[in-house]
């Protein structure tokens, strides 16, 4: 099969992609990533996103910090472009849930008491496929990946 180079000048550099590929998920990891676990006003449900390119991943919301960004702010961002819900007013800089997933920093603020009537919109596009509430009850329940987790869990 031959390669074909959409952009040529790029060609003298194609020796040393393994390394530059190498590099960049380093880099991406290190980068750590800010959120929330939102919760229904009776404590029963959380609300999870659907990423748009795995249809059966769903997770808190969720993204990378900017340069120079607050990690709450950095929530309060993702949350918002990620279910179209503004946390700002709801979240406790001091309440969250932080640990280190795969060598990257992953803290998730709790925010409390949302009605479950409430609508979420993804701002993104493909990137979010759905929002949805889980009730907590019917949530996977590993006893060994949730032992793994609460170590983790600081």
């Amino acid at each position: 099969m031959t390669k074909k180079w959409h952009i040529p000048f790029l060609k003298r550099e194609s020796h040393k992609l393994n390394q530059i590929l190498k590099e960049w998920k380093e880099y991406k990891q290190s980068v750590p990533t800010y959120g929330a676990i939102i919760i229904s006003e009776n404590m029963s449900h959380v609300l999870l996103v659907q990423s748009y390119w795995a249809k059966s991943s769903w997770g808190f919301p969720k993204g990378k910090v900017n340069e120079e960004e607050d990690p709450a702010h950095c929530a309060i961002r993702e949350v918002l472009e990620e279910t179209g819900f503004d946390i700002s007013n709801f979240l406790d800089p001091e309440e969250y849930l932080e640990s280190t997933i795969n060598d990257q920093l992953v803290r998730l603020y709790v925010i409390k008491n949302i009605p479950m009537s409430t609508k979420f919109c993804p701002k993104t596009r493909c990137e979010i496929k759905s929002c949805s509430w889980f009730a907590i009850s019917d949530l996977p329940n590993n006893k060994k990946r949730c032992h793994a987790q609460d170590e983790n869990w600081r």
